[in-house]
């Protein structure tokens, strides 16, 4: 009986590629590319007489880590595997599919042998079906856990990459605040917006004459000021009325020290290396660079929004009633002194 599965060619390129900052050759950069993983897949597929003429499906992830799982184009994948619809995965190694030594185990010796999922790394010379009712061979293995540590290799060096980058005054965060660009001519640089930043100055303009975040959010709702999003994404059709100022918006900026021209980095560490989840760092321990960008306010008009301060709560502070913790529903009454 024909299996009537289809065949799904896994595609993945991240920065782990690269080499770090764009050392690595014009011939390995383009081993590495999407196309190249895709012509080679096809071709091995065109070439194998039991695979070709079968349907195949294609899943990429461009820009994403193989240190986790979690990836857009891996997880449809892993879910029309569940679904039965998929009879074969070709990568074209295996740290493509995966860097992480356990859980590339987990799905080489358990997960497709159940699934009935053969699975092929071409450059790794691995065909799960020369390994049937045997665990994963010693050399894959062990290339595997070198794919692993290369890994986590690579995160340490790009780890160290960006503080140094910060260290030397190179703005390489994601998004700049509202009132920045990103130089187009120098790299790593951070310019002022004039149309952004002209709302900015005027915010501190009115905090400084002592009115509050939400009489603030108010003037802006009042003369149409744009919000940051609508500046900067003039093409989404938004309803003013569902997308406005809040006073939570003004205070993240008169909160904001990066309008005195500081920028601040090391705010957070990971748990381990190639972990998501972070750490916060105290703000005392943050690494601070003055006089780094062209600022939009004095220090003496920040120092007049410092009301504003993200630990001073907005919320109304009640005395505790002194039956609290003495009286519940129904009457029941429980002396807890």
């Amino acid at each position: 009986m024909t299996d009537s599965r289809k065949i799904a060619i896994y595609l993945r390129l991240s920065i782990e590629d690269d080499a770090l900052d764009g050392k690595a050759s014009t011939e390995q950069r383009e081993s590495n590319s999407i196309s190249n993983q895709r012509k080679m897949l096809l071709d091995y597929i065109r070439n194998d007489a039991e695979l070709m003429g079968q349907e195949v499906a294609e899943f990429c992830d461009d820009g994403f880590s193989g240190t986790n799982m979690d990836r857009p184009g891996l997880q449809e994948m892993l879910k029309q595997v569940k679904q039965s619809k998929i009879s074969c995965i070709l990568v074209k190694d295996m740290s493509r599919f995966a860097r992480d030594y356990i859980e590339l185990g987990d799905y080489l010796n358990q997960i497709f042998p159940f699934m009935g999922v053969r699975f092929i790394a071409v450059n790794d010379h691995y065909d799960s079906r020369e390994h049937e009712e045997s665990t994963t061979p010693l050399d894959t293995a062990f290339q595997t856990l070198l794919y692993d540590l290369y890994s986590k290799d690579i995160s340490v060096k790009v780890k160290t990459s960006f503080q140094n980058k910060c260290a030397n005054g190179e703005y390489v965060f994601g998004q700049v605040p509202f009132g920045y660009a990103k130089s187009e001519i120098e790299k790593n640089t951070v310019i002022v917006n004039e149309k952004e930043a002209e709302i900015v100055r005027h915010i501190f303009s009115l905090a400084e004459k002592g009115m509050s975040s939400t009489q603030i959010a108010k003037e802006l709702i009042a003369k149409q000021t744009p919000t940051v999003t609508q500046m900067r994404h003039p093409e989404r059709k938004m309803e003013r009325e569902h997308h406005t100022w809040s006073n939570t918006a003004v205070r993240r900026i008169l909160n904001n020290r990066f309008y005195l021209g500081e920028m601040a980095y090391g705010k957070s560490v990971r748990k381990s290396v190639g972990s998501k989840n972070g750490i916060a760092v105290p703000k005392e321990e943050w690494k601070v660079i003055t006089d780094h960008h062209e600022p939009l306010v004095t220090p003496e008009v920040f120092a007049l929004a410092s009301a504003y301060r993200p630990e001073q709560s907005t919320k109304r502070k009640r005395e505790k009633h002194p039956l609290t913790g003495k009286i519940y529903c129904g009457g029941w009454i429980c002396d807890q002194l």
